[in-house]
Order: structure tokens, then C-alpha cells, then sequence
């Protein structure tokens, strides 16, 4: 990765609100994707996102609605789909263990993953991610 890129680690939360239209964020995930420099972008998904937003997606819009959604991300040259490491995951898990139970693992690890990438920027629209000083881009 070249340093003039932006880094952004994608949430389930904000890949959801960007599939589907009727969701309370809809709006907010297409302008802050539309604003976006696509030329000098690189948004990381883990792995254990897309697992995440496949279940979810396939409960609330369909099973073949998620495989078109998720056909269009692992498409794209701006989408780098990445396992977690397992010191991310260990590190993501100690966090879990401490963390305000209405806190997610996927969050816990997504935070994580944006600290090895050294970025503050995450696609998600979860409350801890703003408390902890992470941004929308």
C-alpha cells in the first residue's frame, strides 16, 4: 500500500446500510461512499465481515440478494477482503473480555485490525467506534 492511500476498514454495519435501501443509515453509508476518492482508496474488510454481512444480509433481504451484494465487494479492485492474524484476534478477544457487553467481537476486532493498518477511519455506524476515536470517513 502506497502512503497517499486511504485506508478504511469496513464494518458490517456500514457494508449493510449500503445494500439496503430501507435501512435507517442508507443515506448516510451513499454519501459518505460517494464522497470518497475511489483513484487513491483501499477498504479493508476482514474476513469475518464478510461471513458476518452474508448471515445477516441472507436474513434480512435474501439469500441471493447477499451473494449479489457480496459478488459486487469481492469484484472490486477497492476491496481488499484480508483474514484477521491471530495476534488480532487474540488481541481483539482481550478486548472483547473488557469491553461493555453490548459490544460485538466483529467490533472488538474491527478496531483492532484498524490500529494494525494504523487508520482511524471505519465504515460502521456501531456507537463504540466513535467513543474509542475512530471517524467516518
Amino acid at each position: 500500500m502506497e502512503k497517499n492511500e486511504t485506508i478504511i476498514i469496513a464494518d458490517s454495519s456500514g457494508i449493510i446500510s449500503l445494500a439496503i435501501e430501507t435501512d435507517t443509515n442508507h443515506q448516510l453509508a451513499l454519501d459518505i461512499v460517494t464522497k470518497l476518492p475511489a483513484d487513491k482508496l483501499i477498504v479493508i474488510i476482514p474476513s469475518e465481515v464478510i461471513a458476518e454481512t452474508l448471515n445477516i444480509l441472507g436474513k434480512k433481504v435474501g439469500h441471493k440478494e447477499a451473494v449479489n451484494a457480496m459478488e459486487i465487494i469481492i469484484e472490486s479492485s477497492s476491496f481488499l477482503i484480508v483474514p484477521a492474524s491471530d495476534v488480532a484476534r487474540r488481541k481483539a478477544m482481550n478486548n472483547f473480555r473488557s469491553i461493555n457487553t453490548s459490544v460485538s467481537y466483529i467490533d472488538c476486532l474491527i478496531m483492532t485490525i484498524a490500529e494494525e493498518y494504523n487508520t482511524k477511519m471505519i465504515f460502521g455506524f456501531d456507537d463504540i467506534f466513535k467513543q474509542k476515536g475512530f471517524k467516518q470517513p
